[in-house]
């Protein structure tokens, strides 16, 4: 499986191999090679898992900017 940029879209495509009824183990490999688009991609899928989770943690949204660290990301300045 390769990686895609919006965790969200590869997220679901692993989910929708459960489906109701799934009796059979399923296994999901992802296979990395180090400073490769990949790599890149993985890093930034963990960065936005981040930013998603700090805005909905409502102690830590209130001292982090959150505005600024998204941005940087986005623009691949972090």
């Amino acid at each position: 499986m390769d990686p895609w940029w919006n965790p969200s879209i590869e997220d679901q495509a692993i989910d929708q191999i459960y489906r109701i009824g799934q009796i059979w183990p399923v296994s999901v490999f992802r296979f990395f090679i180090e400073n490769t688009i990949e790599d890149h991609v993985f890093e930034l899928q963990k960065k936005k898992h981040g930013l998603i989770f700090q805005a909905f943690d409502k102690q830590r949204s209130e001292n982090l900017n959150i505005v600024d660290e998204t941005l940087q990301i986005l623009l691949g300045n972090s």
